[in-house]
């Protein structure tokens, strides 16, 4: 599924996961597979700006639902 976006707020990245929330409710989650400003692929999108997103997951996204991209970093801790 391709999605046409705008970024509202902070950056959206290439390869992270997605929750998709509808009319207020979390629906379940998709991963962003590609992600395109204009016809060039990029790897990041910042906010205020528009974009192509091509998703994979369980749900459908349909119009008016909200992307909230996140991306789980490790913290190594060394003694």
């Amino acid at each position: 599924m391709i999605i046409g976006c705008i970024v509202k707020s902070g950056v959206i990245q290439n390869k992270v996961k997605v929750r998709v929330q509808r009319k207020g409710e979390l629906i379940g989650e998709v991963q962003i597979t590609s992600l395109q400003k204009g016809q060039e692929s990029v790897s990041e999108v910042k906010e205020g700006t528009e974009c192509g997103i091509k998703v994979q997951g369980p749900i459908k996204v349909e119009e008016g639902d909200i992307l909230m991209p996140y991306k789980i970093e490790k913290k190594i801790r060394t003694l």
